[in-house]
């Protein structure tokens, strides 16, 4: 998921920083992923927010940035070609996940205020965030929502709406590439990963 997350927003964005943790695994990664970053950076020590906070303040908190983890890695283009025209006129763009997370935090500014004191990993993060949001007198612009991969459950339905979305057709765009590379190595994983009737 990492490896198609990158290559997707390196195709659509001339700058993709990979922040690692643990600290110091950045190279060894980004050379097993085969992808050129154009920054490598160790998020540190802390939560989730505070990690991201350092991250932001290492590559450059007064520039327009967005974060994304590796769990939504088929966010559809058309909600990732918003995130620009969103923060043209809003201090914040965040995509909401069904589970009450998000698949991206984008900001044109930095306000680490928005990502402080968060229950990371509850269905209360997207929330909080707009709370924090409103709190400091930020406009927030919400982009559509859509999955992220917590459980195997959630493994499944990737791997059916990448089903979906590709069908059998190829393609020579960057972005459904890394989409079928995902699907097939999901396949190749789940197969593996089956117990043999024999074996019972």
């Amino acid at each position: 998921m990492l490896r198609c997350t990158a290559e997707r927003l390196c195709a659509a964005s001339a700058q993709v920083i990979l922040a690692v943790s643990p600290d110091g695994c950045g190279e060894e990664l980004a050379e097993a992923l085969d992808v050129q970053f154009t920054q490598i950076v160790d998020q540190g020590t802390g939560d989730l927010g505070r990690r991201l906070e350092r991250v932001w303040e290492v590559v450059g908190g007064e520039g327009g940035i967005a974060f994304f983890g590796v769990d939504a890695p088929d966010v559809p283009v058309t909600a990732l070609r918003e995130i620009p025209n969103a923060l043209a006129n809003h201090d914040l763009a965040i995509g909401p996940t069904k589970d009450g997370g998000y698949w991206t935090l984008a900001a044109g500014g930095f306000h680490p205020e928005v990502i402080r004191g968060i229950d990371w990993g509850s269905d209360r993060v997207y929330d909080q965030t707009r709370q924090r949001a409103a709190e400091a007198g930020l406009a927030v612009y919400a982009l559509p929502r859509w999955y992220d991969v917590d459980r195997p459950s959630d493994v499944e339905a990737l791997s059916r709406r990448l089903e979906e979305r590709l069908g059998s057709s190829p393609t020579g765009s960057v972005d459904e590439r890394a989409l079928r590379r995902l699907a097939s190595q999901i396949r190749i994983l789940t197969k593996s990963s089956a117990t043999p009737e024999s074996s019972l």
